[in-house]
């Protein structure tokens, strides 16, 4: 009997690999720090092409590389436009408080805006084995993750927060495209964020009913402890050591939060059946994160580039694709550059939506 499973592909799990180091990209690093400092700015687009250039170039997948296209003149007349927004608005709320106000509001009904020229700028300008991605605008939908749903967080205090992750997920990813083909986030409602967050919650309650029980079964010791710490000459100490406590604690949870919204997004994205895998944790993470601050503030800032280098390199180790067939099969779409603008006021107002 003929076997009717002989020409089915089996999905083969593939690495993504990143072979750049921290010594490679260092070099690059304090140069474009040089030249900014000696152009008094204007090489820092240069200096952004230069950096993902390197990280892009050093990212392989299937023995293909991703390259990055954007010339620095657009963005370097993107940010021109954003530092004269800055100045105009900053000079008209020293004129006149409410000119500054309706600036102010102008600015903020921006962010949509900035957002997806931003995504569609990165997008337009990378490309793997000689195909570009891109990025189709949602402005509507962009305005309500941006503007209405954070406005509806604040106001559920922060109980609709795994809406706002789920919402924002499904945009990026929905509207992504390689070639002609559109990338899929195939979680459609935000049960599997809500987990995450309540998951979160239910730490803290732990963390927080342990030292109220600790608290009323010692409360002579706490009462000692408390006269003691909070003396004159303590003050500062017990200060410092709050903020670093307080610092060390986010910094877990936001592990937490991005090791596992991460792993969940890319567990439920898929490419014309090619899927993907993250097996990042949330100890991995903080590791990383924790360990590389204590050396940049050591050296003063000079290991930066390792750090990054390191973080990037930890974040695609632990990436991979199911592929399920052929990766040459992808149709180019021509698509044009896009404006930087969006990307010059994303970099000036430092809005950070990943790519």
């Amino acid at each position: 009997m003929e076997n009717n499973n002989s020409n089915v592909s089996v999905p083969q799990t593939t690495p993504i690999e990143f072979t750049g180091t921290g010594s490679e990209y260092f070099k690059i690093w304090i140069v474009n720090i040089l030249l900014t400092i000696v152009t008094l700015g204007i090489y820092s687009a240069w200096a952004k092409v230069r950096t993902n250039q390197y990280f892009y170039s050093n990212t392989k997948l299937a023995g293909g590389v991703f390259n990055y296209h954007a010339n620095p003149k657009n963005i370097l007349i993107g940010r021109i436009i954003a530092v004269v927004f800055l100045a105009v608005y900053s000079a008209l709320g020293q004129y006149n408080q409410e000119l500054g106000a309706v600036m102010g509001v102008i600015l903020f009904a921006l962010i949509p805006w900035i957002v997806i020229k931003s995504l569609m700028f990165q997008a337009r300008n990378t490309s793997y084995r000689n195909i570009r991605f891109d990025f189709e605008p949602a402005y509507g939908e962009a305005a309500m993750i941006f503007i209405v749903w954070p406005i509806l967080v604040t106001l559920s205090a922060g109980l609709l927060l795994p809406v706002l992750w789920h919402r924002r997920v499904s945009l990026i990813s929905n509207n992504m495209r390689f070639g002609t083909s559109p990338f899929r986030f195939n979680q459609h409602t935000a049960g599997p964020f809500f987990s995450i967050y309540f998951k979160m919650l239910a730490v803290f309650a732990v963390i927080g009913a342990a030292f109220i029980a600790l608290r009323l079964t010692f409360p002579e010791l706490f009462n000692a402890v408390s006269v003691s710490i909070f003396s004159k000459e303590n003050q500062r100490l017990v200060l410092g050591l709050g903020v670093i406590v307080y610092l060390v604690v986010m910094l877990l949870v936001n592990s937490y939060i991005m090791a596992k919204v991460t792993n969940l997004m890319y567990s439920k994205l898929s490419l014309e059946g090619h899927r993907f895998n993250s097996t990042l944790s949330t100890g991995g993470f903080f590791g990383q994160y924790f360990k590389h601050t204590i050396y940049t503030m050591l050296t003063l800032g000079l290991y930066i580039p390792y750090a990054k280098a390191n973080i990037i390199k930890y974040r695609l180790d632990n990436l991979s694709v199911n592929i399920d067939g052929n990766l040459d099969e992808f149709i180019a779409k021509k698509v044009d550059q896009g404006s930087a603008t969006g990307e010059g006021l994303g970099d000036m107002f430092e809005v950070e939506v990943g790519f």
